[in-house]
């Protein structure tokens, strides 16, 4: 843990933005705390050392990541009550997104510790400020389940999504996630980002089928974000006419709201927040519920 004089005060945990590729993404606000903490969590540690140098920061670094979290967070919070200041960085963007940064920061926040968000670049932002995609809002999914069943179920639960879907995934498994997203959700159209803000960043924009063919024979290297376009053709409040049916028989038998959303989206029928929504309109039509949303 940090070297030094045991503080008087609670420390903080900063989570900073760090860039996603190019070491110029980053803010004067990030770059001053990194040099002021005591210490800094850091999910890659190589990759914030070449950060840190490029901005002449010397300071003490600790690995975190999800195979040693426990142990380690529970070393972060001793030292953040005797008084330590520490941030915490994720291999690249805005750590808790992917990344198990959300774990520290929960677990942090439960010892009622303070907790200050240090905002900047992020994957996510980036690629969908030029997909085109993001009218009415997104749903960031990150990395798919890594076995094909859950995998599968996942996007089966996102078929009938209205909005953009961002899903990250790595180069030996794009062709594959591709085929599955052509396979479970249509030939939608996408946005493929390779290497964003890196110097081989590539945007391709097209239908599934389009871009497979031109990925094919192609040697697949660097990070990706795939953006789906929403199912079209819609309204935004659409719900069929099995799932009204199934809605309204769970409420009869006294399921809450939440558990026939849960179960009627589980079931790839409708996108959670639309059939939560739904659900509402139903109770009170029906059953005189002042429920809120």
């Amino acid at each position: 843990m940090p070297s030094g004089a045991r503080h008087e005060e609670k420390g903080i945990l900063y989570v900073v933005s760090t860039p996603i590729g190019n070491l110029e993404d980053i803010t004067l606000r990030a770059i001053r705390i990194l040099r002021e903490v005591d210490m800094i969590a850091a999910e890659n540690i190589s990759r914030t050392r070449v950060l840190l140098n490029h901005y002449d920061i010397k300071k003490e670094l600790i690995s975190y990541r999800r195979e040693n979290q426990k142990g380690i967070t529970q070393r972060i919070i001793k030292s953040l009550n005797s008084g330590y200041k520490i941030a915490l960085v994720s291999d690249a963007g805005t750590p808790g997104i992917s990344d198990p940064g959300s774990y520290l920061v929960s677990k942090v926040m439960q010892e009622g510790l303070k907790v200050v968000p240090i905002p900047g670049v992020s994957a996510i932002t980036a690629a969908i400020s030029v997909s085109g995609m993001s009218q009415q809002g997104f749903v960031f999914i990150g990395f798919l389940p890594s076995t094909t069943g859950k995998r599968k179920k996942r996007l089966n639960s996102l078929k009938s999504e209205i909005l953009p879907v961002i899903i990250f995934e790595a180069p030996h498994r794009l062709i594959k996630t591709l085929r599955e997203i052509r396979d479970i959700m249509g030939n939608r159209e996408i946005v493929l980002l390779k290497e964003l803000t890196k110097l081989h960043e590539h945007i391709t924009r097209g239908h599934i089928d389009d871009i497979l063919k031109r990925l094919e024979g192609m040697d697949i290297k660097g990070e990706y974000v795939i953006i789906v376009s929403g199912k079209s053709g819609e309204p935004l409040d659409r719900v069929d006419e099995e799932s009204l049916f199934l809605m309204d028989r769970m409420l009869r038998d006294g399921l809450s709201t939440r558990d026939v959303a849960n179960i009627i989206s589980r079931e790839g029928r409708v996108p959670y927040r639309r059939a939560y929504k739904k659900c509402l309109e139903r109770k009170r039509l029906f059953y005189g519920s002042q429920e809120k949303a």
